[in-house]
């Protein structure tokens, strides 16, 4: 693996959050979710195009396409297409080693906010009168008639609550 500059590393097997590729893997999953919830024999014909989607999103962790941070690409500005800027208007590009600094600042913040608020476990909220609350779905797979629970909405609603005194342990 050294003589063909391949890096290689080791994962725990019960723990699969330490594996990068289950993070592809979720975003695969994100993306059927969205796109396959009302037809679940779609996902098939998504496929082709989850490499241009993994590659072109923007991941929350650095704020940053995985095409920006490793090939110095330009993230597509949609405003600039649409309203047409002057080059002149435009921001000065970032370099990689700005962009990657950026993105390094923001998993380290997203880390201690994680680590805040499993601090703060055991908290409650309750809800309010005519408040919108999601309601967590126990989604089924069922084989006749071609349904996925990985691609069913995990949450239903909303709906409005109509007591104020109902409390939510999170």
């Amino acid at each position: 693996m050294a003589k063909h500059n391949v890096q290689v590393r080791f994962t725990p097997i019960r723990h699969p959050q330490a594996n990068p590729s289950e993070r592809c893997m979720r975003e695969i999953s994100k993306f059927c979710k969205i796109y396959c919830s009302q037809t679940h024999r779609e996902w098939a014909e998504l496929l082709p195009k989850r490499e241009e989607w993994l590659k072109t999103t923007v991941a929350d962790s650095t704020g940053f396409t995985l095409f920006e941070l490793l090939f110095e690409a330009k993230k597509p500005d949609l405003v600039e297409k649409i309203l047409m800027k002057l080059p002149e208007n435009l921001p000065e590009p970032e370099t990689i080693g700005d962009k990657i600094m950026k993105a390094y600042a923001r998993m380290r913040k997203k880390a201690r906010n994680r680590r805040k608020l499993r601090k703060m476990e055991n908290k409650t909220w309750e809800t309010k009168v005519k408040e919108k609350v999601l309601v967590r779905a126990q989604p089924a797979s069922d084989a006749a008639v071609s349904i996925t629970a990985k691609f069913i909405n995990p949450c239903e609603g909303p709906y409005i609550s109509s007591r104020g005194d109902t409390t939510i342990h999170i």
